[in-house]
């Protein structure tokens, strides 16, 4: 089976259709009930898409790596195999739990420091 087709071909042929289809049954009350720089905010973030297969693919290269290297620790000194394990595990467990706080704060900022430009912008 080549890397392209099967099962990453179709869902990645089939999101983009999966989506123009619905945006035109949302209706322009969703559109107005958004803040203008959280709609423009979403907009120009859209590329990031794109990079998911690629930021898959390391994440999979990385935590391999770490298994691998935790089993050779583990069996270098096995005295220490309880630390290696747990060294490991919390090296993909905390950030996996700050990521979703930090992307929310992140995004308040940026929507309220976008709602404040527009708010100055219409002083002048």
């Amino acid at each position: 089976m080549r890397w392209g087709s099967g099962a990453w071909g179709d869902t990645r042929s089939a999101a983009p259709h999966r989506l123009f289809n619905k945006l035109p049954r949302l209706g322009d009350r969703y559109f107005q009930s958004r803040p203008t720089s959280d709609m423009a905010e979403r907009s120009h973030s859209v590329h990031r898409l794109r990079l998911l297969p690629h930021v898959g693919g390391q994440i999979i290269h990385v935590a391999t790596e770490l298994v691998v290297t935790t089993a050779a620790w583990c069996g270098l000194d096995p005295s220490h195999a309880l630390l290696a394990v747990l060294a490991a595990v919390g090296t993909h467990v905390l950030p996996l739990a700050m990521h979703s706080l930090l992307t929310e704060r992140d995004l308040r900022v940026r929507t309220h420091a976008g709602a404040l430009g527009r708010s100055r912008s219409m002083r002048s």
